[in-house]
């Protein structure tokens, strides 16, 4: 009997040990679902279904999933954009850097490709404007046009190339305006030269001379006592590829550059060396191809580009700050802008 006793009396004080000397448990932490829904412990709720204090502190300090500044383009947009063709080739991309701080330079890239995913158009941007170089290139991917750029305007050296490599046009640019008359050249390598005349030499009216394929370089005229002068650059099978008009030793009037297969690549005309007119591109087959619209001083003022179908491609604006620093951005099959869808997503 005695040893039922003792034996009760020890389990009784073992169990009192281990309600007291039990570890405290400690409540889950607060998460939150996709849906925005916080979640936990039911620890974290008293019988009433009220929260308990610990559980108000753990809200107050849990932190969203999705901050408000990765929402604002301005501070953490996109690191990728990508459009596509109709056949679902990749057509664009759009890649930059991730902005940490407010004045930090955003600096980015975009590529345009053929359908045939060779390479076509690829530029360096800065806080939404071309700066740096910017290159097309023949869907063989020959080079076709070299240029810099700064702060959205051409600056620095460019070159034109002719589809098996020649030189074809080469010049410089001075914050967005040609610092004199490009050295033009035909596919052979000739170089057309502006033609001059003394008084006593100046011809009556009218004068022409020719390449050494028996085709026209330069066509010069007088009117009023202005030297009107149109030089012209030619292919080796003789097709013009370029026309460039002047009067006296600025351009003026329209200037031309021609496929070889004598359709127009494009067109633009200038005033006193400035462009006054849209630079319009278009494919070999007619469609445009690109627009490029000038202000009234001749600089850049926005750029458009078509697909072939002629369905709207991607555009920017040599006037886009930080605030603005994605291009518009379409794929072929899709009217949505992914300038406006990528400003809704974080990286």
């Amino acid at each position: 009997m005695k040893r039922f006793i003792y034996t009760v009396i020890a389990g009784y004080v073992l169990i009192m040990m281990a309600i007291v000397f039990q570890p405290k448990v400690k409540p889950a932490p607060l998460s939150i679902s996709k849906a925005g829904h916080f979640q936990g412990n039911s620890s974290t709720m008293s019988l009433s279904g009220k929260m308990s204090r610990k559980a108000k502190q753990g809200i107050a300090g849990a932190k969203p999933l999705v901050s408000s500044d990765s929402l604002n383009p301005n501070k953490q947009a996109p690191r990728v954009i990508k459009t596509y063709f109709d056949n679902g080739k990749m057509s664009a991309e759009w890649k930059f850097s991730k902005k940490e701080k407010f004045d930090e330079t955003i600096k980015a890239t975009l590529d345009a490709y053929y359908d045939n995913g060779r390479i076509w158009f690829e530029s360096e941007f800065k806080n939404g404007k071309q700066d740096g170089m910017t290159k097309f290139s023949y869907p063989d991917g020959f080079p076709w046009e070299e240029m810099s750029f700064k702060d959205g305007q051409p600056h620095g050296d460019f070159k034109i190339y002719y589809p098996g490599g020649v030189v074809w046009i080469e010049g410089v640019y001075e914050e967005g305006h040609l610092k004199s008359l490009p050295k033009l050249y035909s596919e052979t390598g000739e170089e057309k030269k502006k033609v001059s005349f003394s008084k006593a030499e100046q011809p009556s009216a009218y004068f022409r001379s020719f390449d050494a394929s028996g085709k026209v370089s330069t066509e010069w005229s007088q009117s009023e006592g202005k030297e009107k002068i149109t030089l012209k650059t030619n292919y080796k099978s003789g097709y013009i590829s370029s026309e460039w008009n002047m009067i006296g030793s600025a351009l003026e009037g329209a200037v031309k550059f021609y496929y070889a297969n004598g359709s127009v690549w494009n067109e633009t005309v200038y005033r006193e060396n400035k462009p006054m007119a849209s630079l319009r591109g278009y494919y070999p087959s007619g469609p445009p191809q690109m627009e490029v619209k000038f202000s009234e001083t001749g600089t850049r003022e926005t750029t458009t580009v078509f697909y072939p179908s002629g369905k709207f491609w991607f555009s920017f604006d040599a006037k886009a700050g930080a605030s603005d620093q994605i291009p518009r951005l379409f794929s072929e099959t899709s009217n949505a802008d992914r300038k406006s869808d990528a400003e809704q997503k974080s990286p």
